[in-house]
């Protein structure tokens, strides 16, 4: 072999080694940059296209509005804490219900008001009483939704996963 060929052998696997490297990181920026993913304090949820998030920090716990771009509408709200105050002013006829969110436990009241409009309560907990955390909980909750609002409130609830 001569000298150019060991050469271009070399350049070959350095190339190829470049490659991957170059693969595994564009990889890793697009699991931790995905644009429709919200990071919250304990949970991670999916923004539909045209929502935006307002976070306020307290003392013990973090409360988020999830608002419509265009009109500035919040459609949904979002407490993430140890001391949720749930359920609240629920009406009697109100349907309750356990189901599981992406592995975690959420009991849930629904209810339609006599004009038709949806409104929800919901509480997951992000942890099973056992491994006590911080937050323990979130709450969701939204009122007076038509619909469309109403579902596209709940692809966000249903997207929720817990973050460690």
């Amino acid at each position: 072999m001569t000298t150019s060929s060991h050469g271009c052998r070399a350049i070959g696997r350095c190339g190829a080694v470049l490659f991957v490297a170059a693969l595994f990181i564009l990889m890793a920026i697009s699991a931790h940059a995905d644009p429709t993913l919200y990071h919250g304090l304990g949970f991670t949820a999916r923004m539909p296209a045209g929502i935006t998030v307002k976070k306020s920090e307290m003392v013990d716990f973090d409360l988020y509005e999830f608002r419509r771009e265009d009109d500035g509408k919040v459609l949904l709200g979002a407490y993430a804490g140890n001391a949720p105050d749930f359920p609240q002013s629920v009406p009697s006829s109100a349907n309750e219900g356990i189901k599981r969110i992406n592995g975690l436990r959420a009991t849930s009241y629904r209810w339609t008001d006599a004009a038709g409009r949806f409104h929800v309560q919901l509480l997951i907990d992000l942890a099973p009483p056992s491994e006590p955390r911080f937050p323990q909980f979130l709450q969701y909750w939204y009122h007076d939704l038509a619909g469309p609002d109403a579902a596209l409130a709940d692809a966000i609830v249903e997207s929720t996963v817990g973050a460690p």
